[in-house]
């Protein structure tokens, strides 16, 4: 897996990583670097960066082969935006 980019958030550290046609956002914790857990991105298609807003609280994910960004928030569910 390639990694395409990282956010933080609080004291979670994204990361966006990308492998063939899948991608998903892991999370860990900023402190011992812990695997917390794994996000799959319902309908992302082509990620190619993530960036985190600490007003909303919630990461971003551009996605070029959808041409949308992917609002992934804490604990609301994932929504889209589209560009």
């Amino acid at each position: 897996m390639a990694v395409r980019g990282v956010a933080l958030l609080g004291s979670q550290l994204y990361v966006l990583r990308v492998s063939g046609k899948s991608a998903d956002v892991a999370v860990y914790e900023t402190r011992s670097f812990t695997l917390e857990r794994r996000l799959s991105v319902r309908g992302l298609r082509s990620a190619v960066d993530i960036a985190a807003s600490h007003a909303k609280h919630c990461v971003y994910i551009a996605d070029r082969g959808a041409h949308v960004v992917h609002k992934v928030g804490q604990p609301r569910p994932h929504r889209q935006h589209s560009c």
